[in-house]
């Protein structure tokens, strides 16, 4: 990648990413289904974060547990319910970064970067408490492996099943990402 074009890049990601802080610090009041689910969150202990939900809510259990830390850490409020989703939407700018690195040209980085950091829905669901960042974010995560490091071998392909298992575990979605991968 030619170093103006990477500086660019650069740029552009820092201020989509600072885009995404502003809208966190904005401290929006939760809308009815976030606060359903931050509901959930906060009444329930952890254990019962891995059963049925209540309010009509639906999430993976291990995105909630650390959201359930957060709120321990920081107190039951919006910046803490949000904290994880902000922290991985910040993530995905990265690893799609790398991952658009091993598909497009160098201006067709420019354009995929600015469509993915500045699009309304992925600012706007990487700043509240549903599970859509984390989403987004496994999904990259494995899309970007499978490619960066080109699995061949019986012990990538069960490191890359563990590590599946695991990310289900934050992302349910990611069941057909992987399958899909695979």
């Amino acid at each position: 990648m030619k170093s103006r074009i990477k500086q660019v890049a650069i740029l552009l990601l820092l201020l989509a990413a600072s885009l995404r802080v502003v809208v966190y610090f904005q401290n929006r009041t939760l809308f009815l289904d976030e606060a359903n689910l931050s509901r959930n969150v906060v009444e329930k202990p952890y254990g019962e974060l891995f059963g049925a939900l209540d309010y009509e809510q639906f999430a993976p259990p291990m995105y909630l547990v650390v959201v359930k830390a957060f709120v321990k850490i920081f107190g039951v409020n919006e910046y803490a319910l949000r904290i994880f989703s902000l922290l991985l939407g910040l993530g995905s700018l990265y690893v799609f970064y790398r991952l658009g690195r091993l598909f497009f040209t160098d201006i067709g980085i420019l354009y995929a970067i600015a469509l993915f950091g500045f699009s309304v829905y992925m600012m706007r669901y990487q700043t509240e408490n549903k599970q859509y960042a984390s989403d987004v974010f496994f999904t990259l995560l494995f899309l970007f492996s499978v490619w960066k490091y080109k699995i061949k071998e019986y012990g990538q392909y069960g490191a890359l099943g563990l590590a599946g298992a695991i990310g289900i575990w934050f992302s349910m979605p990611l069941v057909f990402s992987l399958a899909a991968i695979g």
